[in-house]
């Protein structure tokens, strides 16, 4: 939006329309469900994953990517394009785990300039 189109943003003074943004519902790497209509029966529908973005050449505004975390470990995952996906409630999320790392003897390494470009 802008102040000299009375703060509404281009589109809309070109269309006449409100742009519709709630395709932007999630935040990139954001802990979502996503619906898997294949799961045999005792397993649950919905698998565990990490959002990835918009599927803009599949689908509607709708269809998502996404990154599974089979067995909540996202290094063993795959991406999905699904169109029913929800945010994960706050106690299915794990916290991350770090490895152990002795930060006492980590050195930030010296920056080197960079020579100019010729034009």
């Amino acid at each position: 939006a802008k102040k000299s189109l009375g703060w509404r943003t281009s589109s809309e003074v070109l269309n006449g329309d409100t742009p519709d943004i709630s395709p932007f519902r999630f935040k990139f790497w954001e802990p979502i469900k996503f619906y898997a209509a294949k799961q045999p029966f005792p397993k649950s529908r919905w698998i565990q994953g990490r959002f990835l973005g918009i599927a803009w050449e599949t689908g509607d505004l709708f269809t998502f990517q996404v990154w599974s975390e089979p067995n909540g470990r996202w290094q063993d995952g795959q991406e999905f394009i699904r169109n029913v996906v929800r945010k994960r409630d706050k106690d299915e999320i794990s916290p991350p785990t770090m490895p152990d790392q002795n930060l006492d003897s980590f050195r930030f390494k010296r920056k080197y300039r960079t020579r100019k470009r010729k034009k």
